[in-house]
């Protein structure tokens, strides 16, 4: 495993993070047992959010941290909020109610400090955007909520490259603490369409904007949402085999010419690794 550092953290971040998004109290022990897995494999970020696993997914790695109270102070714990509404009952999701505000910032905060029943997170990312909303509103309560101890560090997930350099420009000006972390969707993938409402989906530029700022890029669905996990493939005679859900909007997102193309240059380069 290798390691490095980002300003404002004395934590030792691992390269490779241990995504949550389906830790739920039904399966528990599985998830426990992944946690277990990944640190003793020297991973040392936990990514999660605070709609993740139907709201239990910080839960249950708070209950972790209960077992394992000495790993707090290595572990690099990384929530989101300000998500648009998803009903905790059915995981539906409304994305026409927009909770991108200073006062649901605050509240996820505290709602993600309640869960993991801890005193502090070590980075705390606004979950989606909303043009809107004055940037100075977000990041004067992310500097708040800073100053109280409350979180180490912050950022943005699936936010379009203006409103990142508006936001970086504006704490720039005010003398805040810099945009740490920028979760945007990324993969060998090109996709055009979003699998979910309102995600954003990096390009090469978009990437390399990000490294010159000083911006870690910590991406999601780096498979390609599972199109490069080996689960589908595409015959010679253009039949699609695949042994995980296929949804339409998966298909619509990913199942394009270019991308098959793509997917076969990855199993030939994995297959020449063997």
């Amino acid at each position: 495993m290798e390691y490095f550092r980002i300003p404002h953290s004395s934590k030792s971040l691992s390269s490779i993070a241990l995504g949550t998004s389906r830790f739920k109290f039904a399966i528990k022990d599985t998830c426990f047992a992944l946690l277990d897995e990944y640190v003793a494999q020297g991973g040392t970020i936990i990514d999660t959010g605070r709609m993740y696993g139907c709201f239990e997914a910080e839960t249950v790695i708070g209950e972790w941290f209960k077992l394992h109270p000495e790993k707090r102070e290595t572990i690099f714990l990384q929530t989101k909020g300000c998500h648009y509404k998803v009903d905790p009952n059915t995981n539906e999701s409304v994305p026409s109610v927009q909770r991108v505000s200073a006062r649901h910032l605050r509240k996820d905060v505290e709602a993600s400090l309640a869960a993991f029943d801890l005193p502090y997170i070590d980075s705390f990312l606004i979950h989606r955007d909303n043009l809107e909303v004055p940037i100075s509103e977000l990041f004067d309560t992310l500097h708040e909520i800073r100053l109280e101890g409350k979180i180490h560090v912050y950022g943005i997930s699936n936010w379009t490259l203006p409103r990142i350099e508006e936001a970086k420009n504006y704490c720039q000006l005010k003398g805040y603490q810099p945009i740490s972390i920028n979760s945007p969707a990324f993969s060998v993938a090109e996709v055009t369409v979003p699998q979910y409402p309102l995600c954003v989906y990096a390009t090469p530029d978009y990437v390399r904007w990000c490294v010159d700022q000083g911006i870690l890029l910590m991406c999601w669905a780096p498979n390609g949402t599972g199109f490069f996990s080996g689960k589908i493939h595409r015959t010679p005679e253009g039949e699609i085999q695949a042994t995980m859900p296929l949804s339409p909007q998966f298909q619509e997102s990913y199942f394009t010419e270019k991308n098959w193309k793509r997917l076969s240059a990855v199993e030939a380069l994995a297959e020449e690794k063997k």
